[in-house]
C-alpha cells in the first residue's frame, strides 16, 4: 500500500472547484489508489499473455525472430553503429554458426547492442532464447505502464480509465510480439513515450513535455521507420487541430525542445539515403515472396485495398488465421468503433472554439482525434506502399495489423471517450461490454483459457 501511495503522489490531481478538507484529498488519494490498482491488473494481463508466449510459442516464431537472433548476433560480433545491411546473414539451427543466407532486416541498431549486451553466446540455445523473450516482455511492459500513466492523467474518472486500461492491453498482437525477440518491442517503448509526452504536453506542460515527447520520436526513428512516420503522423495531426488557438509561447518553446530532441531519431533514415538513396534498404532476394508477372492475380488498385483489408481482419486475431467468432467480433468492433469515433468527432468539433481546448478533457479530446487522424492517414499509407510492393514483386503479404500498436493508446482513448458521451445507464454499460467481449476474444488470452476449458490444444507459430 505504500508503494501505492508513493506513485499516486507521482500523478497531478484533478481540482474543481474550492480546495476542500481532509475527506476531499482523502478521496482523491482512494481515486488515485484505484486507478493505480486498475493499472496493474492490466499490466499483469499484459505480462500474460507475453509470459505464455515466450514459454510456449516455439522458436523461430514466424515473426522473424530468427532474422532479429541474427542481427543480435551480428552486434555482438562486429558493434557498429550504421551496419551494412546487405552484408547481414542469419544463424543456423542450432544459433551457432552464420549460413550464407542474407538477413533481410533493416532496423537502425539500437535495439541489437541492447540486446547483444544481454545475450550470452556461451550458453544454450534455449536459455539464449529464454532470457531474450523475457528481456523484449520488460521492454514493452515498460511502454505499457507509460501508456496507462499517461492515462491517468488525461482521464480524471475512474470508470473511463479502467475501460481505456482494458482497451489497451487487448490489443492482440501486443502480447504476442511482447513475448518475442522482435525490434517492435523497444518501439512499444518509444510509443509509450511519445503517448506520456503529447498528454503532458496538450495538459500545458513545459520543457520537461517537450523533452519527453522529443526522447519518444528519437528512440522511434532509432528503432524503426514506421514506428516515427505514425508518431509524425499524431504530431502533425495535433498541431492541425490547433491552428486556430491563442499562441501560447510556452507551449511553442516546448515544441521547439521536442523538435530539437526528435531531431535525432531522422539520422538513421538519412544516413539510409546517403547509402542506399532511399529511406530503407530494401532486400530484393526474397523469392518466395516474388511472383513472376503472369502468376500474378490481375488486381487493380480497388481490388487491392480491398483484399488488403481482408487480410488485415484475417491476422488481426493474437493466433492467426482468423476464427468466426473473432471474425464477427472484429466486425462488430470496428462498426461500434466507427459508430462511436463518429460521435466523438461531433462532439470535438462542436466545440472547436479552440480556446476550449486546453484542460484535461480539451487535451484527451485533442490527442484522440489527432491520433484517429494518424490511423486514417497511416492506411492510407500502408495500403499505397503495399500496392506498389505488389506492382514490384507481387509480394501481397504487406499487411500486418500489429505495426498499429503505435497508435492504439490513442485509438483506445478515443473509443473510451466517445463511450463516455453515451447516456450514463444499460446503454452505456451494454456498449462497454460488447466492445471489451469484441476485443478480448482476439487475444492470446482468450485463446489460452477457451483451450483450457475445451480441452483442445492451441497450435502456436
Amino acid at each position: 500500500m505504500n508503494i501505492l501511495k508513493a506513485l499516486a503522489a507521482l500523478l497531478p490531481r484533478h481540482h474543481s472547484g474550492s480546495d476542500g478538507g481532509p475527506s476531499r484529498h482523502h478521496s482523491l488519494d482512494c481515486s488515485l489508489s484505484a486507478k493505480l490498482a486498475i493499472a496493474l491488473l492490466a499490466l499483469l494481463f499484459h505480462v500474460s499473455g507475453a509470459l505464455w508466449t515466450a514459454a510456449k510459442i516455439p522458436f523461430p516464431s514466424t515473426i522473424d525472430e530468427l532474422q532479429h537472433l541474427s542481427y543480435v548476433q551480428e552486434m555482438a560480433e562486429v558493434p557498429i553503429l550504421f551496419p551494412r545491411f546487405e552484408k547481414m546473414r542469419i544463424l543456423n539451427d542450432t544459433l551457432g554458426a552464420f549460413t550464407p543466407r542474407a538477413n533481410y532486416l533493416n532496423h537502425p541498431s539500437p535495439y541489437y547492442h541492447l540486446m547483444a549486451l544481454i545475450d550470452d553466446p556461451a550458453a544454450p540455445a534455449v536459455t539464449r532464447i529464454w532470457v531474450l523473450r523475457v528481456a523484449n516482455l520488460v521492454l514493452s511492459s515498460l511502454g505499457i505502464i507509460l501508456m496507462l500513466f499517461a492515462g491517468m492523467t488525461l482521464l480524471s474518472n475512474l470508470g473511463a480509465f479502467a475501460l481505456f486500461a482494458a482497451i489497451l492491453v487487448m490489443f492482440p498482437k501486443l502480447a504476442i510480439v511482447g513475448g518475442l525477440i522482435n525490434n517492435d518491442n523497444l518501439g512499444v517503448l518509444a510509443t509509450g513515450l511519445c503517448f506520456v509526452g503529447l498528454a503532458r504536453l496538450h495538459r500545458g506542460g513545459g520543457n520537461g513535455a517537450g523533452m519527453l515527447f522529443g526522447l519518444g520520436i528519437a528512440l522511434a526513428g532509432w528503432t524503426k521507420l514506421t514506428v516515427l512516420v505514425m508518431i509524425g503522423f499524431v504530431l502533425i495531426a495535433s498541431e492541425l487541430l490547433r491552428l486556430g488557438e491563442a499562441q501560447d509561447r510556452r507551449r511553442w518553446l516546448a515544441l521547439g525542445v521536442a523538435s530539437a530532441i526528435g531531431a535525432v531519431g531522422f539520422i538513421p533514415t538519412i544516413w539510409n539515403f546517403i547509402t542506399y538513396g532511399r529511406p530503407l534498404y530494401i532486400y530484393t532476394g526474397l523469392a518466395h515472396n516474388f511472383v513472376p508477372v503472369a502468376e500474378r492475380p490481375a488486381l487493380d488498385f480497388l481490388d487491392h485495398a480491398v483484399l488488403f483489408l481482408h487480410q488485415m481482419v484475417l491476422k488481426w486475431p493474437a493466433l492467426e488465421p482468423a476464427q468466426w467468432i473473432q471474425i464477427v467480433g472484429l466486425a462488430g468492433a470496428m462498426a461500434a468503433v466507427l459508430t462511436i469515433v463518429a460521435v466523438e468527432a461531433r462532439a470535438r468539433w462542436r466545440c472547436v472554439g479552440a480556446t476550449q481546448i486546453p484542460g484535461p478533457g480539451g487535451a484527451a479530446n485533442l490527442i484522440a482525434a489527432a491520433y484517429g487522424l494518424s490511423v486514417v492517414t497511416t492506411l492510407a499509407v500502408h495500403i499505397t506502399f503495399g500496392w506498389r510492393v505488389f506492382l514490384e514483386m507481387g509480394d501481397l503479404t504487406s499487411a500486418q495489423p500489429r505495426y498499429y500498436y503505435v497508435v492504439w493508446p490513442g485509438l483506445a482513448l478515443a473509443i473510451t471517450l466517445a463511450l463516455r458521451l453515451l447516456p450514463p445507464g444499460r446503454l452505456r454499460a451494454y456498449g462497454s461490454i460488447c466492445l471489451l467481449a469484441a476485443l478480448a476474444v482476439a487475444t492470446i488470452q482468450f485463446a489460452v483459457f477457451s483451450a483450457a476449458l475445451t480441452g483442445t490444444p492451441l497450435a502456436p507459430h
